[in-house]
């Protein structure tokens, strides 16, 4: 995504929202959603964040990106005060991905807050 990684952060959301309604490739609507996800993410709109990769998941069985999404998830969960949720998606992406390096950010996570 060109414009997300310049720095153009407003125009690639603005194309994004666009290709989401309007392409009938899913795996361009599933890369559209992974990327207006990431903007979300990195804006910290966490509540926006949860319901683009909800979606994404919904729509892909076994995605390149779903670890990715899984973490995210689960840290955003965190952020909005869910930890049940966010325990569920973190340990879900442990389960289904062990070897991931979201994995091992997911195992340190949960280990975080089980300490405190």
């Amino acid at each position: 995504m060109d414009l997300y990684l310049k720095g153009r952060v407003s125009e690639a959301e603005y194309y994004l929202k666009r290709i989401i309604k309007s392409t009938k490739s899913k795996e361009i609507y599933l890369r559209s959603l992974f990327w207006l996800g990431q903007i979300y993410y990195s804006q910290n709109k966490f509540y926006n964040t949860i319901k683009i990769y909800k979606e994404f998941l919904s729509k892909c069985n076994t995605c390149k990106n779903e670890p990715v999404v899984l973490l995210k998830l689960g840290i955003s969960y965190l952020r909005t005060g869910k930890k049940e949720k966010a325990l569920y998606f973190l340990k879900n992406l442990i389960k289904k991905y062990p070897k991931s390096k979201e994995a091992k950010k997911a195992k340190i996570l949960l280990k975080n807050l089980s300490e405190s």
